[in-house]
């Protein structure tokens, strides 16, 4: 980058009334005027469809709910030691997680993703571990594609004589997932593909 261009980046940074930030997908660069970018937030956190506020912070609850699971784990020999206190390395108070949005350039009108950073808080690590057991049964789907790549590898070597090309969009995907549903399904198949040497019980997994 030429001086001129570190010089010009370097005032965009420091513009207090300017946010940069990457865009949801490519390698690009979002520069957006920051009350159009806490707008475009406001749009997501006042759809009640989607996300509602809570009647009062449950971060420390959160907390000590995730610690007495891990303990109880413990307790009955379904972690070791280290599992623990990797589990339990939180800081405490845990940190809040933080929202923010991705800006989606790509799309017909310019939308933003929420996203939430879930970094330092509550349940980052037991995330990580519940992900930890659950990849193995996503990568065994019929289904799964890792990504772009693999599912252009996949397009090269499939033969079809008919096609219909469709595109298809899902909005706010995560959140429209009915819980009870997404859990049992989740621990059924956990179930079959674990048979009978699960990690852990199904009903801490649940």
């Amino acid at each position: 980058m030429s001086r001129k261009g570190q010089k010009a980046l370097k005032e965009l940074k420091q513009n207090t009334e300017i946010k940069l930030k990457k865009a949801d997908k490519g390698s690009f660069t979002v520069v957006m005027e920051k009350n159009d970018k806490i707008r475009e937030g406001k749009i997501q956190i006042d759809d009640h469809n989607n996300s509602r506020p809570l009647a009062k912070p449950m971060v420390r609850e959160t907390h000590g709910e995730a610690l007495l699971l891990i303990a109880e784990m413990h307790h009955g020999n379904h972690i070791d030691y280290m599992t623990k206190e990797w589990l339990t390395q939180t800081p405490n108070p845990p940190r809040i997680p933080q929202f923010y949005i991705l800006t989606k350039i790509h799309k017909p009108i310019i939308t933003g993703r929420p996203i939430i950073s879930g970094c330092g808080g509550p349940t980052e690590k037991i995330s990580s571990f519940v992900d930890s057991l659950l990849q193995p049964i996503s990568k065994s789907q019929e289904s799964f594609l890792k990504d772009t790549t693999d599912f252009v590898k996949f397009i090269a070597k499939t033969r079809v004589k008919t096609t219909l090309f469709v595109t298809m969009d899902v909005t706010s995907l995560y959140t429209t997932i009915p819980q009870e549903e997404g859990i049992d399904t989740i621990c059924k198949a956990y179930d079959n593909f674990y048979k009978e040497s699960p990690p852990i019980p199904t009903y801490y997994l649940r």
